[in-house]
């Protein structure tokens, strides 16, 4: 008895070497969807996640080495006002640093090598670069924590409002 396929020819085996167009799609999608998990989509800057996954590296190296290490966190004064903050940032630090959003208009920037005053100026030329749309907290390790936590509240306890002139506050509507 012969079997029905015993006659067909087996296809060629592709060359190994040479993606297939399904290789091909498949890497890309791969790639965007590793872009689009690190990155907050909405801003452009890197997402909460991920910055508390190398903040958890930064501190062991920072703490290993003696090396400083700052965070600033920041508040946008509106939802209007998280996108300029998040361009500000994106054009403002460095390749070294990471600039994530956490939502609700707060976002929290690592500064590895950074010192507390350092992170000020960093922080000046955010406000330069955006103008007064935010308020701001500055924490440095080790002055002010060992962990993550502790600098998180750190800098909330330390808020700082932008001063403003009469003129740059909006006007109530009265209901």
């Amino acid at each position: 008895m012969r079997l029905p396929f015993a006659r067909r020819r087996l296809p060629p085996v592709p060359d190994l070497e040479r993606p297939t167009r399904i290789e091909g799609l498949l890497r890309r999608a791969a790639e965007e969807h590793q872009s689009i998990v690190i990155y907050d989509r909405a801003t452009g800057v890197y997402a909460y996640w991920y910055l508390l996954l190398r903040s958890e590296e930064e501190l062991a190296r920072a703490s290993r080495s003696g090396r400083p290490l700052s965070y600033l966190f920041l508040w946008a004064d509106s939802a209007r006002h998280v996108p300029l903050l998040a361009s500000g940032l994106k054009r403002t630090v460095r390749i070294s640093d990471l600039a994530a959003y956490a939502g609700h208009g707060r976002f929290v920037t690592l500064l590895p090598d950074t010192p507390g005053a350092g992170a000020r100026v960093v922080l000046a030329r955010i406000r330069h670069v955006t103008g007064d749309v935010f308020s701001s907290a500055v924490a440095s390790c080790p002055e002010d924590g060992a962990t993550f936590d502790e600098l998180q509240r750190a800098g909330h306890s330390r808020r700082e409002w932008p001063v403003r002139t009469r003129e740059q506050v909006p006007a109530r509507v009265a209901a």
